[in-house]
């Protein structure tokens, strides 16, 4: 059984693909404490949205940019997309 902070704070990261620690403790403040489970629960829900909303990054996109990092100018807006894509493909995107 769920709690109504556990349903209410399931909608509100559904809705915003995040929570704060404010919603979380305005919310708990409300109407009681998560339990374990469901602070696990929530926080599978978080990481799965998190990684369908990045955007995928295919091996040759990897590569490529692996190949600017080498070449480009630390800082440079080259070398900065380049990281992006990296740090996408590294972190499972």
């Amino acid at each position: 059984m769920s709690s109504e902070s556990y349903k209410q704070l399931r909608q509100l990261l559904k809705d915003k693909n995040t929570l704060t620690p404010d919603d979380l403790e305005r919310i708990t403040k409300e109407h009681g404490a998560l339990s374990d489970v469901e602070h696990i629960e929530l926080e599978a829900l978080r990481l799965k949205l998190d990684k369908e909303s990045r955007a995928a990054v295919t091996m040759d996109e990897y590569l490529k940019a692996t190949k600017i990092l080498d070449s480009a100018a630390e800082g440079s807006e080259e070398h900065t997309a380049a990281l992006a894509i990296v740090e996408a493909f590294e972190g499972g995107g």
